[in-house]
């Protein structure tokens, strides 16, 4: 059986003249079927 799941990514914001070498990027996944209830964690979500 296989189970389904959503990736959320986000990265830093690098621009070309930021002077900045780095850049950062995150993920945070989730099962499918538990997505609404995380979603509804904080309130004014």
């Amino acid at each position: 059986m296989s189970q389904t799941f959503n990736v959320y990514c986000d990265e830093s914001c690098h621009l070309e003249n930021d002077h900045q070498p780095t850049m950062i990027l995150g993920a945070v996944w989730c099962p499918l079927e538990k997505e609404a209830r995380s979603f509804n964690l904080y309130p004014g979500n």
